[in-house]
């Protein structure tokens, strides 16, 4: 693992390192967000802070193995949960892995005052285990520190409201700068009907009369409640005076994989196998003057490097997976099955098929080269998680 890693050619600094260094940072996974929801009308925060920040037009979000813990060990670690065997979030915190390149530690490292929290159980898919692996020894859920909402029979509701656990936080971190946070929602979760998701129900009045299915409506009024947290999170900013000083970075854990015509249908048509798996990755400051286009093909495990370059970090980009979306380097989307997404060609592990961006053709050679990278990649993601290999290698700078 070394050696190849050794093997790996890093990517560099670029314009945008440090452009955000020394700034508060709220990241956001968002349960069963997908960025097809965004609309100006319905969703005008989601949509305000999309079109002013970063604009990634070519994001993906793979269905990884785990689900909702695949997708958070993707976005918080830069690397590919394993495909068998333990989840690797859950691996982590049994084996007590050194997790250093993650946002907690690193920031915790910078003087950073650092939390999480997510609305629902604290310790679903043990989370009071990893999280503090992750950096976040202040973590907080339900049933050890959070406040949870109930109905007015004082039953508990679910899922429950992410507009809520706002409420119940804010005053926790704000005051203490440099800060940063990190969120799991719960609001977007299934199933996506008016019989029984409190959120659906909660927001049925705000999308009864839209032009959609049953369901694709339950699944708009739950990501509302996100829409109305994102509302009530920019505006205490503002009101603290730090909106200008805070960064925020949201991300979905995952699509809502088992409603895919819900997909389909909030995107106009039938998608193909890759575009049912595109998303949103918003990177977002008030401070920012002008939005950033961004047109190069990026997928969740390369959130970490991103923004830690962004928050002038430095940090070994060979030991990731992922990769700095605004570097040089060039494009790979690497989906849960081995399929791959480049700037020129598509190439789908499951059928073969290749298509092509333009008049580009891919040569059996590049398509060979490609494959390997990917498969490599798939092997150095799962012998980190499996070897503790970072314990490994700090223990090595130690001895030097």
């Amino acid at each position: 693992l070394t050696d190849y890693i050794n093997s790996v050619q890093p990517t560099y600094t670029n314009e945008y390192t440090g452009m955000f260094k020394g700034y508060n940072l709220i990241f956001i996974t968002a349960e069963g967000f997908d960025g097809y929801v965004i609309d100006r009308g319905l969703t005008p925060e989601l949509y305000k802070m999309r079109q002013n920040g970063f604009k990634f037009m070519n994001f993906y979000t793979p269905l990884w193995y785990g689900s909702t813990l695949g997708g958070e060990y993707a976005n918080m670690t830069g690397l590919m949960p394993k495909s068998s065997g333990y989840l690797s979030m859950e691996k982590v915190g049994e084996q007590g892995n050194a997790l250093p390149f993650c946002l907690g530690n690193e920031l915790k490292n910078e003087g950073y005052q650092v939390f999480a929290y997510h609305n629902n159980e604290y310790d679903y898919y043990d989370r009071d285990i990893s999280r503090p692996f992750l950096g976040y020894d202040d973590y907080m859920g339900i049933g050890n520190g959070l406040e949870y909402e109930s109905d007015d029979y004082g039953n508990y509701i679910w899922p429950q409201s992410d507009l809520f656990m706002e409420q119940n936080t804010f005053s926790l971190f704000s005051d203490k700068e440099p800060f940063h946070v990190y969120y799991m929602t719960v609001s977007g979760h299934l199933e996506y009907d008016f019989n029984g998701n409190a959120m659906c129900d909660r927001n049925y009045s705000k999308v009864k009369d839209l032009p959609y299915s049953e369901k694709t409506k339950a699944y708009i009024a739950c990501q509302l409640e996100f829409e109305y947290m994102l509302e009530a999170l920019n505006r205490d900013l503002r009101d603290k005076g730090i909106a200008d000083k805070t960064l925020i970075v949201i991300c979905g854990d995952h699509v809502p994989y088992n409603d895919m015509e819900i997909v389909d249908e909030l995107a106009g048509g039938q998608l193909d196998y890759f575009d049912r798996y595109r998303n949103s990755l918003i990177i977002y400051s008030s401070s920012m003057e002008k939005p950033v286009k961004v047109d190069k093909a990026c997928s969740s495990i390369d959130i970490l490097p991103t923004v830690l370059n962004l928050m002038g970090i430095e940090y070994d980009s060979r030991m990731l997976a992922g990769r700095d979306i605004l570097s040089d380097e060039d494009a790979l989307v690497i989906m849960h099955d081995g399929s791959f997404v480049t700037d020129n060609y598509r190439y789908n592990a499951n059928t073969g098929d290749i298509s092509h961006n333009g008049n580009y053709e891919v040569s059996s050679t590049e398509l060979a080269t490609k494959r390997a990278l990917v498969a490599n990649r798939f092997r150095m993601a799962d012998a980190i998680c499996e070897l503790d290999y970072y314990r490994y290698i700090e223990e090595l700078l130690k001895e030097k």
